[in-house]
């Protein structure tokens, strides 16, 4: 994830730049959501022009939850404290279903390209039933983006991702140290 545009920055309460991140990573597989096609994706809130044609994506962010019982992968003082957990209904707008659900699968691609996997969960999927699918189809689909609660979000120099990158570190020495010992003798009678 970046921050403002700038990829050496990592901020995980930037859900829009995330968003954009999707975006420009969709356009790059299909072409079709460019800068300048500023009608064809919407971050927030549903568009209802009833003029527009597809293809379209709308995202609405519904809620979140936050998960704490997460498994801390960092470990230490910098690692997570938990996950926010935030939730997406996002409507696909496309000429046929075919294309709908060619549209889908290139998001969900996107998608788990930008948040390296698991971060990003899909749920189901419904058919929407509108004034506008003359011009098309639409459906919705649930999502999920999994972003980090950090301990700290800042290390003393201000850079968070060192911060990371050394307690990450620390961790794997430690285990690789564990794995390395000889075992512990069995107490002898």
């Amino acid at each position: 994830m970046s921050n403002d545009g700038d990829p050496n920055s990592s901020d995980p309460t930037d859900v829009e730049g995330l968003l954009e991140e999707i975006r420009i990573e969709l356009h790059r597989r299909t072409k079709l959501f460019g800068a300048s096609d500023a009608g064809k994706w919407s971050n927030g809130h549903a568009q209802k022009a009833q003029h527009s044609s597809p293809p379209r994506i709308e995202w609405i962010e519904t809620g979140a939850d936050i998960e704490d019982d997460t498994t801390n992968y960092t470990g230490g003082p910098d690692g997570d404290i938990g996950i926010d957990a935030v939730k997406f209904d996002v409507t696909i707008w496309a000429k046929t279903k075919r294309d709908c659900r060619h549209l889908r699968n290139e998001l969900m691609r996107a998608a788990r390209a930008v948040t390296d996997g698991p971060a990003c969960e899909f749920g189901s999927y419904t058919w929407v039933p509108d004034a506008n699918t003359h011009n098309g189809f639409k459906l919705t689909i649930d999502l999920t983006l999994r972003l980090p609660i950090k301990m700290e979000l800042e290390g003393p120099n201000g850079d968070y991702e060192l911060v990371e990158m050394q307690s990450y570190e620390t961790t794997v020495q430690d285990a690789v140290v564990v794995a390395n010992q000889a075992p512990t003798p069995a107490p002898t009678p």
